[in-house]
Order: structure tokens, then C-alpha cells, then sequence
């Protein structure tokens, strides 16, 4: 009697161990397919053009940087297009999305992504970092208080640190190829890695809106570039533009509703 009932105890023991274990490996399967999901969506539906140029002209061997990496849409095709030899360093100052990086990074098996829970600055320090209030992530976190409503966002104080200060102090490494997405703080970025442009000379690939930036004009963040040599394009009807072309008024209109998933909207950026 008592035999039996231990067979049953451990079969049960067993059947729940192993259903467990399934489920477990449903979930890890589940969210990989989701991080797969988002990057094949950029790359055919949301971003087709920037993440082509990426396609075309990130080589192997080559150092890339992410900076707002957020979910890792852009950072799937960078480390792809590295390779082996190449590194991307990822850089997403948002706690719950770089703890989110380096879970996917372990799970996608990457040997040449680096994730750095850190923001990138004009200067080596602490920021603090405003989200929206129901969140604990979001695509609008930004470093620029004068871009949020206090009474609709919350703030956590990030570490933060130059493009200069960590590839040509720390490491002595010059990256090839930065994308930018930092919610309206991307001159505060060019201005901490003015050596790095100048020396290397980095394609930039930079999300960069009116109605973001405080107390300045986009063409400020422009003519930054523009002084250091730099051509610039906008991404605008699926194909890159000449950025004289480009016209706030008419590219990035501020109308009813969510005018900025209008197909007319332009805030996407090439710099070479």
C-alpha cells in the first residue's frame, strides 16, 4: 500500500516537474518570438528604409552603438550585420528595458552585444530620467525635463556618460555606425562625442523631432553635423531625401490626433 502510494506521489511529482518545465520553455519560446516579431516588423512595415541602410552599410567585423536601444528592434539587425567579429554596444538607461536586454541577449545567444544601463550625455554623471507615470518603460522617457508634465511623469536618476569618455577614453575602440533615439536630447549626445566624430567619422542614424527640443530649433541639431562635414538625408515616401529638402512645416506638421504616425511625418535622419 505504501509502495504504491509513493509511486504515485513521484509520478505526480514527475508530471508536475515536467509540465513546469514545458511551460517554462514555452514561455522563453514565446519571447523570442516576439523579439523576432518586432525586428521583422521594423524591417518590412515600421522603419524599412533605416533598417535597409543598416542592411547595407554595417559590415562584419564593424563596431556598432544603439543608443535607446529600447526592445532591441534595431539592435536584432546590428548585431546580425557585425557579426562574429563586430560588437554592438547597446545603450538603454531605462532599468526595466536594459534588465529586459540583457534577459534577450542571454536568450538569443549574442557573443558581440554589450548592454549598458546608462545614458548617453553631454557630460559623465547622473540624470534624472522622466517616464510616464503608468509606465515603467516607455518609448517617450526622456532626459529633457522640459519636455514632460510633472503631474503625468515619474523620475528615476540614471548614470550617464560621453560617446568621448567611453569608446576614446575608456577603451580606445572608434565605432563605425550610431543610432540615436533619445527623445529630444540628440545635440546633448553630438556635443559629448565631437572628438569621436571628428576622428572616426561614424554613419548616423538619428530620430530627431521639433517637438522634442527645448528652446532650440532642429536645424541647430543639424548644423552641428553640418560643421563637421557631415551630408545629411531624411527618410521621406520610403527612400532618403537631401536634408535641404526638409522642412519642419511641412515634414513634421503638428495637426490633430497622432500626426506623427502620419505617413508624411519625417523624423528620421541619415548623417555620413
Amino acid at each position: 500500500m505504501f509502495q504504491r502510494l509513493y509511486l504515485m506521489c513521484f509520478c505526480c511529482f514527475e508530471v508536475e516537474f515536467c509540465l513546469i518545465l514545458v511551460v517554462q520553455i514555452e514561455e522563453k519560446m514565446f519571447e523570442k518570438i516576439k523579439y523576432w516579431y518586432r525586428a521583422i516588423r521594423y524591417k518590412y512595415k515600421l522603419d524599412k528604409v533605416e533598417i535597409r541602410y543598416i542592411l547595407e552599410q554595417v559590415k562584419g567585423g564593424e563596431i556598432a552603438v544603439d543608443i535607446g536601444a529600447h526592445k532591441g528592434a534595431y539592435l536584432y539587425w546590428l548585431q546580425k550585420m557585425v557579426g562574429a567579429k563586430g560588437w554592438v554596444f547597446a545603450f538603454e538607461p531605462q532599468p526595466k528595458l536594459s534588465k529586459y536586454l540583457e534577459k534577450m541577449s542571454g536568450r538569443m545567444n549574442y557573443k558581440n552585444v554589450v548592454v549598458e544601463n546608462k545614458g548617453i550625455s553631454a557630460t559623465k554623471g547622473s540624470f534624472q530620467l522622466y517616464l510616464p507615470d503608468k509606465t515603467s518603460s516607455s518609448p517617450a522617457a526622456t532626459l529633457q525635463k522640459g519636455n514632460i508634465n510633472s503631474t503625468t511623469h515619474k523620475s528615476v536618476e540614471i548614470l550617464t556618460t560621453t560617446l568621448d569618455e567611453y569608446f576614446l577614453k575608456e577603451r580606445n575602440i572608434k565605432p563605425h555606425f550610431l543610432k540615436i533615439d533619445v527623445e529630444g536630447h540628440e545635440l546633448e549626445v553630438f556635443k559629448g562625442a565631437e572628438q569621436l566624430l571628428k576622428e572616426a567619422k561614424p554613419k548616423i542614424l538619428v530620430e530627431c523631432e521639433q517637438r522634442h527640443l527645448q528652446n532650440m530649433q532642429i536645424e541647430e541639431v543639424f548644423q552641428f553635423l553640418l560643421d563637421l562635414d557631415y551630408k545629411g538625408f531624411f527618410v521621406s515616401e520610403n527612400q532618403l531625401k537631401p536634408l535641404v529638402h526638409f522642412s519642419v512645416g511641412k515634414h513634421q506638421k503638428i495637426t490633430n490626433g497622432r500626426y506623427w504616425m502620419s505617413k508624411d511625418y519625417c523624423n528620421n535622419f541619415i548623417f555620413e
